[in-house]
């Protein structure tokens, strides 16, 4: 009868510690509970516990308006053109150890312009002569030149102010000289021009060169010419 009671009290002490262990368990493993946002200012932070009774506050990024992004301005428009017509010269020469004289040019004329840049190259025939018809000469001309143009903000509209400087060669000379014959290759010039663009495509130019006319045959001379040029070119009937 003992060792019966003994037996169930044993049984039930047994129940007891296994039904007290199994509810520390569920404690144990039950989750924390979710952390719940507080709204403050602009944004929102979330509460957590760390430890026992702490708590800290870990900031949400909230969405906000897409961020202005700086677009580039589109690059200025750089107003160019090119071009191409006649230019007629009269003017007067003072040559070396001659008489003065006066001289006559018709040339083609290539350019280009960008904003109030100019350049570009001429090719033509010239002939000249002095007073009292005691010398004279013709020659095929070639150069370049490149100067500034202003204002170059707009090509079509309004009066241009053009100066250039130029360099070039006769190609092949022949000039007289009382009773001599004198031919020449290549005899070089140089050239400053100015003038205006009274309305696009036509010009009014004071031409000056400095000529050296190199002859093979005879003496050669040193040339001073200056006179004004009409040039007419594409602008005139074309537009830029």
């Amino acid at each position: 009868m003992v060792m019966h009671s003994m037996c169930r009290s044993a049984v039930f002490c047994a129940t007891l510690a296994v039904t007290i262990s199994a509810s520390f368990s569920a404690v144990a493993d039950e989750p924390p509970p979710e952390p719940q946002p507080v709204q403050k200012g602009g944004s929102v932070e979330v509460q957590k516990t760390v430890g026992p009774g702490a708590k800290q506050r870990f900031p949400l990024q909230v969405a906000g308006p897409d961020p202005v992004v700086a677009v580039d301005p589109k690059p200025p428009v750089i107003p160019t053109a090119d071009g191409a017509g006649p230019r007629i010269t009269f003017a007067r020469v003072w040559t070396q150890n001659l008489n003065d004289g006066f001289l006559g040019r018709f040339q083609s004329e290539y350019f280009e312009t960008k904003s109030a840049w100019i350049r570009g190259m001429v090719l033509g025939l010239e002939g000249w002569g002095t007073e009292g018809a005691t010398a004279g000469g013709g020659s095929i001309v070639a150069g370049v030149f490149a100067g500034t143009r202003s204002p170059g903000k707009n090509l079509r509209k309004g009066a241009a102010f053009l100066i250039t400087l130029g360099a070039g060669v006769h190609i092949i000379m022949y000039d007289r000289i009382g009773d001599q014959d004198g031919f020449g290759l290549f005899s070089p010039y140089a050239e400053f021009l100015m003038g205006v663009e009274v309305v696009p495509g036509v010009r009014l130019l004071w031409d000056n060169r400095a000529v050296y006319r190199w002859h093979w045959t005879m003496e050669s001379h040193g040339q001073i010419q200056s006179g004004f040029t009409l040039a007419l070119n594409s602008f005139l009937w074309d537009g830029p």
